[in-house]
């Protein structure tokens, strides 16, 4: 079995003066024999954003600045409502995807070693989720800062 994972991840991997009390990585990974049908589930999904909401279809989605009306999601206007309403679409959305979600998390604030490589160990820890769950024939997709490892 052939498995495709993507990886993205959400706060910083550093300890001292961190941004975020926490990291966290999550890993949706699918048999490569659902890729395409996934993928264009979400096509399809954000081609309906698109018409219904104006927001573009390739556009990246954070949803901390999307609730916050945030650039670059100010520019469409929405109100609390429509925001809340896109959301619930997206996770009713993600529930449907032929695949599995892991999320790693690292609290921060309870490492007491200050080398504590966090990425590193999120990616490890998220690795092995995969790994007992299927063959060890996969293909992680990452976006440019989990690269750097």
């Amino acid at each position: 079995m052939s498995v495709i994972a993507y990886f993205d991840e959400s706060g910083d991997d550093g300890l001292n003066n961190y941004a975020s009390e926490t990291f966290i990585l999550t890993s949706l990974y699918m048999h490569a024999s659902n890729w395409n049908e996934n993928f264009e589930l979400l096509k399809k999904f954000r081609r309906h954003l698109k018409e219904k909401y104006g927001i573009l279809v390739k556009e990246e989605f954070h949803t901390a600045h999307f609730f916050k009306d945030k650039d670059p999601y100010r520019k469409y206007n929405l109100t609390n409502e429509q925001r809340k309403e896109i959301v619930i679409l997206y996770a009713k959305v993600i529930a449907t995807i032929k695949g599995k979600i892991v999320n790693t998390i690292i609290d921060k604030e309870v490492v007491v070693n200050s080398n504590y490589p966090v990425l590193s160990n999120a990616l490890t820890y998220t690795i092995q989720r995969i790994e007992n769950d299927s063959d060890w024939r996969y293909l992680i997709i990452s976006d440019l800062s989990l690269i750097h490892i």
